[in-house]
């Protein structure tokens, strides 16, 4: 018996694995959601092996990257966090 597949689905768009980062950080998110998490901790986990200001430009192109997908996500007061009533998994 498999396991099935990974998917996150943002309305009628699937995010699957192979969009690297963007599932990675939906998931983190998913995973620790209704609970708001540091952009650094985002920022150290999703991007170790790079220099500080490209992890910030990282991390707002992926952000808009999610909005545009129709998710809201607000990155207030130093945090990241999933602003929907629901996550099912």
């Amino acid at each position: 018996m498999g396991l099935g597949a990974a998917e996150i689905w943002l309305g009628e768009n699937r995010i699957t694995p192979t969009t690297d980062v963007l599932f990675g950080l939906l998931l983190f998110l998913t995973e620790q959601h209704p609970r708001p998490i540091a952009q650094s901790a985002v920022l150290r986990l999703m991007w170790p092996d790079i220099e500080e200001s490209n992890r910030r430009h990282a991390l707002r192109q992926l952000v808009y990257r999610i909005r545009r997908l129709g998710c809201p996500v607000s990155t207030a007061n130093g945090s990241v966090l999933l602003e929907v009533k629901d996550v099912t998994s």
